[in-house]
């Protein structure tokens, strides 16, 4: 099964515009272009589909998709997912803005996703890792979680993405961007926990590296 749909694309003329899609076209649409990502694995491939397939004005609903399809499916599914969405916006098929807003999108039924998937902050670290590497600065963490924050969750989600980010890079490299945007973690914490908390949640998942 193929996306590309587009007759005037292939025989090299520019592209129709097209509509902007539904939320239900767009997971079809996410559906459909990660299980044959997974298959095939050629990046510039599926570039060219999205920008083929997927107008400009849906962009950010189209990561948000792909995260909702990935999020609880299998480790290579999200890495891959992770991966795909990462060269989207290496390549300028998708821009940087939208990518951190379809991601963002989804943290607004994180909390709710949680009591069924346990493991979905993990899930999160795996899926936006790839893209902590050039695309995402950690300066843009505080706003994108800013909706977790109330209920204490964000520094958990941060958590993790800091921790896959070393590991697909290094704790200097994670250490170098946490210092550039001047992060701290009670800024992912509700002003009502003490330092002394704060400190012993860095201490337990192994963060020690991005304290003063």
């Amino acid at each position: 099964m193929t996306l590309r749909s587009d007759a005037g694309v292939l025989a090299g003329r520019p592209p129709k515009s097209l509509p902007q899609l539904t939320p239900e076209q767009l997971q079809n649409k996410a559906n459909v272009v990660i299980s044959e990502f997974m298959d095939s694995g050629d990046v510039t491939e599926y570039c060219q589909v999205v920008a083929e397939e997927v107008p400009e004005l849906s962009h950010a609903g189209f990561v948000k998709a792909c995260f909702d399809y990935a999020l609880d499916r299998r480790d290579d599914t999200r890495r891959e997912t992770g991966r795909l969405l990462c060269e989207l916006a290496r390549s300028g098929t998708i821009s940087v803005a939208n990518l951190v807003d379809g991601v963002t999108q989804t943290f607004a039924s994180a909390l709710h996703l949680s009591h069924d998937i346990p493991m979905i902050w993990n899930y999160y670290g795996d899926l936006i890792a790839p893209s902590m590497v050039e695309q995402i600065h950690m300066s843009q963490l505080p706003d994108m979680v800013k909706c977790l924050i109330d209920d204490d969750i964000a520094r958990e989600l941060v958590a993790q993405v800091i921790l896959k980010t070393a590991e697909i890079t290094s704790q200097d490299f994670v250490l170098r961007a946490w210092n550039l945007a001047g992060l701290t973690w009670k800024q992912f914490t509700p002003d009502h926990i003490p330092d002394e908390e704060i400190a012993a949640f860095v201490e337990e998942k192994g963060l020690n590296f991005t304290l003063p």
